[in-house]
């Protein structure tokens, strides 16, 4: 019942519309920083064109990733604490698809 309700309100083909966004957007990027990337990150699904590093503060979720090949390199961190491990304005694109909803306001706000 409730495959059939998620189904109906997020047809599969949004999906498809959500990745050639992501392709567009990030088309004209050399290099491209996944904060909270997890082990699915969308990336995974996109035309890679681009050096991509990904960071979690979940190791497991990294060493999954890696296994996949989804991102050319991998950081430990905590997102918050993102500055102390990368220069300032050393990425083309930074992408945080599924992060902020789980920060609280002030840190949502700090962090973007």
């Amino acid at each position: 019942m409730i495959k059939t309700v998620i189904n109906y309100f997020f047809p599969k083909n949004i999906y498809n519309f959500y990745f050639k966004d992501l392709d567009r957007l990030l088309k004209n990027s050399s290099t491209v920083l996944d904060l909270a990337c997890g082990k699915f990150s969308p990336l995974k699904n996109c035309k890679k064109s681009f050096h991509s590093v990904g960071v979690d503060i979940f190791e497991p979720y990294l060493v999954e990733s890696k296994k996949k090949g989804i991102h050319d390199e991998y950081i430990i961190s905590d997102v918050m604490n993102i500055s102390e491990k990368i220069a300032p304005k050393s990425f083309d694109s930074v992408i945080a698809l599924d992060l902020i909803e789980h920060l609280s306001k002030p840190d949502g706000i700090r962090l973007i």
